[in-house]
């Protein structure tokens, strides 16, 4: 029995290392992983359509988007409550219902899981050079979420300091520049 829970124990630690050991960044924290990623709320998320060109992040838009993400990323609420309505202000289309509900959060778990949403209904636009889209497989209960952000460290906005790198890159603007030009 004794051997059974060694091998139980082992095998457990070895699924948490690998399971948020994907980041491509070469700058990646160590350090103690939470034991629990923010809590889900119903939201909108199941219902996210993806958005036509026309409503993809750009201009301002797109700046507001990553200061909200930025901000996030670095655990602070007052900051990313003011991005994200600005955020509202500049958003269009589809997305502005999203960014609605995102400028209404009242902390910053409830901004975190509103701006999953947002960032699942843009996960498929065409990417500027220098910006990058993540993904962190343990968000939300381990159901996952997107991110885009400027190229570079990766900064997880749904975890924050906590968990500040998890999550890998899954395309990078000038990759999908690239791939454009060789069609």
């Amino acid at each position: 029995m004794t051997r059974f829970l060694q091998l139980f124990a082992v095998c457990c630690f070895a699924a948490c290392a690998l399971s948020c050991g994907t980041n491509t960044s070469t700058d990646q924290a160590s350090g103690d992983k939470p034991t629990a990623p923010p809590k889900q709320v119903a939201t909108a998320d199941k219902n996210a359509e993806p958005i036509t060109p026309a409503n993809e992040l750009t201009g301002d838009a797109l700046d507001q988007y990553i200061t909200v993400q930025e901000t996030l990323a670095a655990d602070d609420f007052a900051e990313a409550s003011a991005a994200a309505k600005a955020f509202e202000q500049s958003a269009q289309g589809a997305l502005k219902p999203l960014a609605t509900t995102l400028a209404a959060a009242k902390d910053i778990t409830a901004l975190r899981t509103h701006f999953r949403p947002i960032s699942k209904s843009i996960k498929d636009q065409k990417l500027p050079a220098g910006y990058l889209q993540a993904y962190c497989p343990m968000a939300f209960n381990d159901t996952g979420a997107y991110w885009l952000q400027k190229s570079g460290t990766l900064a997880n906005p749904y975890y924050g300091a906590e968990m500040l790198t998890c999550g890998a890159v899954e395309r990078r603007g000038e990759e999908a520049a690239e791939k454009k030009a060789e069609e």
